[in-house]
């Protein structure tokens, strides 16, 4: 994706992301729109407007291998991530789904069933931050070396959660699924000559809602509405 990518993705001040020798923070995949403060329309475009966008530019002009191998990289941590979580976690992201039609993430027609985003680079790390996603998210860190992925492989990154005061080694290979709520931030790799790739997958709880006010409520949004007297 970083050849495809203009520039590196800005999250803004508090969620800023550092990266290192010219490589980018790239993402793919659904993004809400902004509307009143906006994001450069000319790299990303999914500005002034309200609403989701479907896909961002650079993702489309990835060839279809490359699209096909994210998307199905994405399927496969979801098969863990609904054997992991308590399944009455599942059951409500599949409420969702049905009910509000949501945008995911899609390569030549073909959809994922439940992540809208992906995030990725190469020797990033990340300030103290926490996120508004839907469900819980999830982060792996990959290298070049298959040799490298064994279960007594050597820690390449620590995914930290200050508040709890709980720091997880991450082997590569390694999958991640937390709550994005609870405040978290990614170190720097642990060996300056490796090159580490750190993987994200995500659904904004905006993405779900459909960040649109101007939508009319559906009948069984009335009905809620009604019932809790909204």
């Amino acid at each position: 994706m970083e050849l495809v990518q203009h520039k590196s993705f800005q999250r803004g001040h508090s969620c800023h992301v550092f990266t290192e020798n010219a490589h980018k923070y790239c993402i793919a995949g659904v993004q809400p729109n902004h509307a009143k403060t906006g994001i450069s329309s000319q790299t990303f475009h999914f500005s002034n407007k309200t609403g989701i966008s479907s896909q961002t530019y650079h993702f489309s002009n990835m060839s279809n291998h490359h699209q096909d191998s994210i998307n199905d990289y994405v399927e496969q941590c979801e098969v863990v991530m609904k054997k992991v979580i308590p399944h009455e976690e599942v059951e409500v992201l599949y409420e969702a789904k049905g009910r509000l039609e949501f945008k995911k993430m899609f390569a030549n027609g073909k959809n994922v069933s439940l992540y809208g985003s992906f995030a990725s680079g190469v020797n990033v790390h990340l300030r103290i931050h926490d996120d508004i996603d839907f469900c819980y998210s999830i982060t792996t860190v990959l290298i070049r070396a298959k040799s490298a992925y064994k279960d007594d492989g050597k820690v390449v990154l620590y995914f930290n959660f200050p508040q709890l005061g709980v720091s997880v080694p991450l082997l590569p290979g390694d999958l991640l699924l937390f709550d994005a709520a609870e405040p978290h931030a990614i170190s720097t790799q642990c060996n300056k000559r490796l090159d580490v790739f750190c993987v994200s997958l995500y659904l904004k709880s905006a993405v779900v809602r459909l960040h649109d006010n101007t939508k009319s409520l559906s009948a069984f949004e009335k009905r809620v509405v009604e019932h809790n007297n909204l």
